[in-house]
C-alpha cells in the first residue's frame, strides 16, 4: 500500500519517527505527521543519507495518494506530542530533538473545514475522559477520535 499511496517513494531517503495520523487541515481526510531524523549522526559518512532530516507531513489527497511536504529546519527529531496547543481548531506538534529544546510547530495551514471543540466528563473513576472514543458522523462520512 506504501508503493500506491506514493509514501514509499517519498518517504525512501529519510529516516523517521513518532507518526502521528490527525487531519491537520480540517478537510476530513487523515493526514500522516512524521519526525525525522537519522539514527545515525554520521550517516553522511558511509548512506550518503543526511543524519539531520527535516520532519514530514503527509498530506492525504483523498484518492488514497499521499503528497510529502517537508517541514523546515533539520534536526535529530524523535517523538512527537500533538494537541491544538492554541485553540484555533488546528492540530500543532510539539517535537523533541536530541541535544536541543523541544520545538511547538504552529499549524498555519489553510483551514478548509470545519472543527468542533468537545469537553470529555467522565461519570465515574475516568473523570478526565482519558481514552474516550468520539464518533462523528458527518455527510462526507463517519470521523472517530481517540
Amino acid at each position: 500500500m506504501t508503493a500506491l499511496s506514493h509514501i514509499a517513494r517519498a518517504s525512501r531517503q529519510y529516516s523517521e519517527y513518532s507518526a502521528g495520523l490527525y487531519d491537520f487541515n480540517n478537510e476530513g481526510y487523515k493526514d500522516i505527521f512524521v519526525a525525522g531524523g537519522h539514527v545515525l549522526d554520521n550517516a553522511e559518512l558511509d548512506s550518503g543519507r543526511k543524519s539531520r532530516q527535516p520532519n514530514l507531513v503527509f498530506r492525504n489527497q483523498g484518492n488514497g495518494t499521499f503528497a510529502v511536504e517537508p517541514l523546515a529546519g533539520e534536526a535529530f527529531h524523535r517523538g512527537a506530542a500533538f494537541g491544538d496547543f492554541n485553540r484555533d481548531g488546528k492540530v500543532d506538534v510539539v517535537v523533541t530533538r536530541l541535544n536541543e529544546k523541544p520545538p511547538l510547530l504552529e499549524n498555519v495551514s489553510p483551514t478548509t473545514g470545519h472543527w468542533i471543540a468537545r469537553r470529555l466528563v467522565g461519570t465515574r473513576s475516568n473523570r478526565d475522559g482519558i481514552g474516550a472514543m468520539v464518533h462523528t458522523p458527518t455527510a462526507a462520512g463517519e470521523q472517530w477520535t481517540a
